[in-house]
């Protein structure tokens, strides 16, 4: 086992797709509801909505979230701005139909939150051994409703929420946040997530272990990840590092959380299901 893996006690995860699904929910939540209002309005069609939509929602991102990485407004406010933006691109103007298009997304993204298949077992081969915990980015009202959905907000004992303290990955005070909960030094911790950029440069930067979990495999991972950046950084979106994420260095490179146990305790029967 690496010598810097000896002294972790302490094990962070990412939450949006490292325990679960982020990406594909939002995608899939958006073309579900730009269909459903496509049936509502005759001359609406969803794939030009679904591509407002994400457009309008980088908008509202940028204007509202700052440096933060969270938005001074409440989540449902967030969706109604970036709903209006995209029905009004598609010449609607009904505000009638922005809260009824609303509240089908809400419905819509609560039933596309799951846990990825390896993230559950992994967690309880982990839990008697590390001190276990979630470290994310997001408002802290979203960030929750999703905890709950797929079961995690009693399961892992220390959640600490970029809206709820103030400051977002990559920025050092956040891992700092964590720590202090989990009482131990930056060195006893691992950080498992899926981007270079937040989660890899932000652990290391704070001292911790930092685990690359590169989904489809790694080339494939950084070839994703370039792409992301050039959208955001078009975007104008003012995060730090987005456009840096392929240049981050992780300690170690995992493609499923089934390989985290074996990397952190090597044959120890404590990390074996």
């Amino acid at each position: 086992m690496p010598r810097a893996l000896d002294r972790v006690t302490t094990v962070f995860f990412d939450l949006d797709d490292t325990l679960m699904e982020g990406e594909a929910a939002y995608t899939g939540a958006a073309q579900a509801t730009a269909a459903w209002a496509a049936k509502q309005v005759p001359h609406l069609d969803a794939e030009a909505l679904t591509r407002a939509y994400i457009r309008a929602k980088i908008t509202v991102e940028r204007e509202a979230l700052g440096e933060l990485g969270h938005p001074p407004i409440s989540v449902r406010e967030w969706r109604l701005r970036s709903w209006q933006i995209a029905l009004g691109e598609q010449g609607t103007r009904s505000f009638a139909l922005v809260l009824e298009v609303v509240d089908y997304y809400v419905r819509a993204r609560l039933s596309r939150y799951r846990l990825f298949p390896d993230a559950l077992p992994t967690i309880e081969i982990l839990r008697p051994r590390y001190q276990l915990g979630i470290i994310t980015n997001g408002p802290g009202e979203l960030q929750r409703e999703k905890l709950r959905a797929v079961g995690l907000e009693d399961a892992v004992p220390i959640i600490v929420i970029a809206g709820e303290v103030g400051a977002s990955k990559p920025a050092r005070s956040i891992f700092a946040a964590a720590l202090e909960r989990a009482h131990c030094k930056s060195n006893q911790a691992a950080y498992v997530g899926d981007q270079l950029a937040r989660d890899v440069a932000g652990a290391k930067a704070a001292g911790m272990v930092a685990i690359w979990l590169a989904r489809g495999g790694i080339e494939a991972a950084r070839e994703w990840q370039t792409r992301v950046s050039r959208l955001y950084a078009n975007a104008g979106l003012p995060v730090e590092a987005r456009t840096r994420r392929a240049q981050a260095d992780p300690d170690f490179e995992i493609t499923s959380l089934s390989d985290l146990p074996s990397l952190l305790c090597g044959e120890s029967d404590d990390c074996r299901a």
